[in-house]
């Protein structure tokens, strides 16, 4: 009988051994630190944003199993989070920087979007009268600029004096100061040719999507030219098209609402030349914005938000936390990449792996472009008028 109990004990212990060393074989080692003592560190997994685990104050060590991770270090109201992949048997290393959170200072109550200020002036689309408008509170200048060009639905700045805008989602203008000039006109039917998306760069550079076909139209005199197309088929066929400063032009076309996950997606680039080269992305991108480089595409999709280096297809995640798709972001001054998530400016500078809280919002955000900066420290943000908090329509400034 003794024997036959040492017997179970020794098989009991040997199948418990058997199962911690195969569980090890599955897990790795990552060694966390801030550069804040009373920073709370929390891990969550990749799959489960809302449920985390707090594994340590400052500093951490911490066994894993091999997998997707999403860290957050708190403290007070400064916060910053990190995105990892644990390996098995391998030692992770990751630091992460906490600073204090910044309070926007209120500016003008206006509805307004698209940004762009000089000094004292600032320009924006009044989205309640949907005009561009003017307000200098140094000159005392508070005006509509082209007041003929009504209702505009979309409005890219070139620069503080010149821009295109799409009037009654079908006719496209060139604004230099307060002159405007038809760029581009429906050729047929209207019911069939809204300007579905415009941009531009610095350059004047121009592209748009029109009835299946994405035109653009560089600087150089050369004419507007087809690069691609798109299926517009489906009545919620929805098209994103960015212009990177050197001319290059990212594509995306894709069905689906705010409600559910995309569907029949189809994306490529088109460089200078006219060719095309693959987009190499395995998710649908719903929106997107080029880094002053031309090189980094941030992108975001239902699930994840990263950034996209072209053209060799590599992608660096900057948040796969988000509980509901990054909608709002873009790159500002110095090779910043701004974004909204749960309430929460966010600030990601390439070569850091991490994002560092800026702000919370006084309000919603919703614009594509949401971000104007006019100097390396200084940012501007406009929030929606809707919003349920009570907040209104106002323009905030952002000091870093």
């Amino acid at each position: 009988m003794r024997k036959k109990i040492i017997f179970v004990l020794i098989l009991i212990l040997t199948i418990s051994l058997m199962f911690i060393y195969l569980k090890q074989q599955g897990m790795g080692h990552l060694v966390i630190q801030t550069n804040n003592p009373k920073a709370k560190i929390t891990i969550f997994k990749t799959s489960s944003p809302t449920k985390g685990r707090l594994v340590g104050t400052g500093n951490a060590i911490v066994s894993l199993g091999a997998g997707n991770y999403t860290i957050e270090a708190t403290a007070g109201d400064s916060e910053s989070r990190d995105n990892i992949t644990i390996k098995a048997k391998a030692t992770t290393n990751d630091s992460l920087t906490l600073t204090k959170s910044l309070s926007p200072a209120y500016t003008i109550n206006y509805s307004a979007s698209n940004l762009s200020l000089s000094g004292s002036d600032v320009k924006f689309l009044n989205t309640a009268l949907q005009q561009i408008y003017e307000k200098d509170s140094v000159q005392k200048i508070e005006q509509s600029i082209v007041p003929n060009l009504y209702p505009i639905t979309q409005l890219s700045w070139v620069n503080h004096q010149q821009a295109y805008v799409v009037v009654n989602t079908l006719n496209i203008y060139y604004i230099n100061g307060n002159s405007d000039s038809l760029v581009a006109w429906p050729a047929t039917s209207p019911e069939d040719q809204t300007v579905m998306d415009l941009d531009t760069n610095s350059s004047g550079d121009l592209v748009y999507a029109r009835a299946g076909v994405i035109y653009r139209e560089l600087h150089n005199g050369a004419g507007i030219s087809k690069i691609g197309t798109y299926d517009p088929s489906s009545p919620q066929t929805e098209v994103v098209t960015r212009i990177a400063p050197d001319g290059t032009v990212f594509v995306s076309s894709f069905v689906g609402n705010e409600n559910s996950p995309p569907t029949n997606g189809h994306a490529y680039f088109v460089n200078p030349a006219g060719s095309q080269v693959k987009y190499s992305g395995k998710e649908i991108v719903i929106q997107a914005s080029w880094a002053p480089d031309s090189k980094n595409l941030a992108m975001s999709t239902y699930s994840n938000f990263g950034i996209y280096k072209y053209p060799t297809g590599q992608i660096i995640t900057v948040s796969n936390h988000s509980i509901n798709p990054v909608g709002s972001f873009n790159w500002v001054i110095t090779n910043r990449l701004l974004y909204v998530d749960q309430g929460i400016i966010w600030m990601y500078q390439p070569g850091h792996t991490y994002s560092t809280k800026l702000a919370v919002v006084p309000g919603t955000i919703y614009h594509t472009v949401p971000f104007f900066s006019s100097d390396p420290n200084t940012i501007y943000f406009s929030t929606d008028p809707q919003d349920a908090s009570g907040t209104g329509a106002s323009i905030y400034r952002l000091n870093f």
